[in-house]
């Protein structure tokens, strides 16, 4: 991992510096993508014939070095590395001195192609409830193992990762509960801190009495992108590592929760217009309302596609490595409706 991360010149050297076995193990697992059973595998693992006895088995175990790599299980092999069974430290250690390890072997084996995702080989190991998997090649060749040590740093890495898509990743620093309570609450009802913003603004330019009813409708538009940017979001991570993923299908996602929203704000909203009485502030509040409501309903359908265009753009970092911030995405949600909303507002009046 450390020399995979240097420079060329850098890893070049220090392979060079050490032994031929060694530089050749290295290189050859510096060949495997990143996140792969390849990529994670250590090529620390103990192999014998078939043929070999309980007690050799046991002889040359005993002449491992202090540093190597914990053996949990015992591989048999064939002569050209073919993986043929596996059998526990425990089973070893109670058979008969002469047995042969080729009889004591389980042959039904779990394995992975070093091809295969990170994930879904950790997520392997803790189904079958396995210390470690073995990864072979197209001909059933032994070239390494994955550990449960590795698979759980696997499975660590990637609920980190959904945190941070999700936008739930810890605050980091130490403050007090109060303080703790505000960055939490500015974190979940961000759209606030935006409706406040646009208030501010609005007033400052003296447009308040022709844009009041964009600001009361904006709470709903600012809550509904907030929403449908986090369902796209959840999205992402459902079908993380899936190419099913398409931008058809987001949208089609989005759209039907989107539409769902809209048309609930719709009715809400209609009937307050019908129930708004005949006096003069009311009046001017019903007319405003009828104004903003079509900024509003056309931000939510504009922000559906926005949501989706943002969930592909995260998709895409993610696959080069870069995990999306999700609350960033959410907050980049809200400003696209806001925009949007006082836009069309402004252009109508």
């Amino acid at each position: 991992d450390i020399i995979g991360d240097l420079p060329y010149e850098k890893a070049e050297t220090l392979l060079r510096l050490m032994g031929v076995k060694e530089e050749r193990a290295i290189r050859a697992l510096l060949g495997y993508k990143e996140k792969t059973a390849g990529g994670i595998m250590t090529t620390q693992y103990f192999a014998v014939p078939e043929e070999t006895t309980v007690a050799e088995t046991i002889e040359r175990l005993r002449k491992l070095p202090e540093d190597y790599e914990a053996v949990q299980y015992v591989y048999t092999i064939t002569e050209d590395k073919t993986l043929t069974g596996v059998l526990s430290m425990r089973t070893l250690v109670l058979a008969k001195d002469e047995a042969k390890v080729g009889d004591l072997a389980y042959r039904e084996l779990f394995t992975v192609p070093p091809e295969e995702d990170q994930e879904d080989v950790a997520e392997a190991i803790s189904k079958y409830n396995i210390l470690a998997m073995p990864v072979v090649d197209e001909d059933g060749k032994l070239l390494g193992i994955v550990t449960v040590d590795d698979a759980l740093d696997v499975l660590e890495e990637e609920h980190e990762e959904d945190l941070a898509l999700a936008g739930a990743a810890p605050v980091e620093g130490e403050s007090g509960p109060v303080a703790e309570f505000f960055k939490w609450f500015y974190r979940r009802e961000t759209w606030i801190a935006l409706w406040a913003l646009a208030a501010i603004i609005i007033s400052a330019v003296g447009r308040l009495d022709l844009l009041a009813g964009t600001l009361i409708l904006m709470p709903l538009v600012l809550i509904i992108a907030n929403d449908v940017a986090g369902f796209s979001l959840t999205a992402l991570i459902e079908y993380e590592g899936e190419d099913d993923l398409g931008f058809g299908k987001l949208m089609g996602r989005n759209l039907a929760i989107g539409l769902i929203a809209a048309a609930t704000c719709a009715v809400i909203l209609l009937i307050m217009i019908a129930m708004a009485g005949g006096d003069g502030a009311s009046q001017h509040i019903k007319q405003g309302i009828q104004i903003a409501l079509v900024p509003a309903l056309v931000s939510v359908i504009l922000t559906i596609l926005f949501s989706a265009l943002l969930s592909m753009f995260a998709k895409k970092r993610y696959e080069k490595g870069n995990v999306p911030n999700g609350y960033a995405l959410s907050v980049a949600a809200m400003f696209f409706a806001l925009a949007v909303q006082l836009i069309i507002a402004i252009v109508m009046l």
